[in-house]
């Protein structure tokens, strides 16, 4: 019977292929496999305190209030852009339904305009 290899924690000293993943140097990383020359191996004392700093890294509060401003900041500017944009519709459109008015109220003088025209034509002469 074989004993099963045993996982150990290595420093990735240059950029390696590792367990189907690249990895850079400085990441650790858990390997069952033969370590080469890129590789180095890590004693149980640092890798309690690489677990250890890995469960307190805790994302930056000042970091996500940064972001969060720049978010709620973004969302403004994006709302007042959408405001100013149905604004501008809403002129188009009054400015269209004048338009639209104005050109029935030219159509109307022209046809009175081409009535007199024809009544003035038609008129018997004396």
């Amino acid at each position: 019977m074989t004993k099963k290899k045993e996982s150990k924690w290595y420093e990735v000293l240059e950029p390696s292929y590792i367990n189907e993943c690249l990895c850079r140097a400085g990441e650790i990383v858990q390997y069952d496999g033969e370590a080469g020359e890129n590789l180095r191996e890590l004693s149980d004392k640092e890798v309690r305190a690489h677990m250890k700093m890995d469960q307190t890294d805790e994302p930056d509060v000042v970091d996500l209030d940064a972001r969060e401003a720049d978010l709620n900041a973004r969302e403004d500017d994006i709302n007042d852009r959408e405001k100013k944009v149905v604004a501008d519709q809403e002129r188009l459109d009054l400015a269209l339904a004048g338009a639209e008015e104005r050109a029935k109220d030219l159509d109307a003088r022209e046809a009175v305009i081409a009535a007199r025209e024809v009544a003035v034509v038609d008129k018997p002469k004396k």
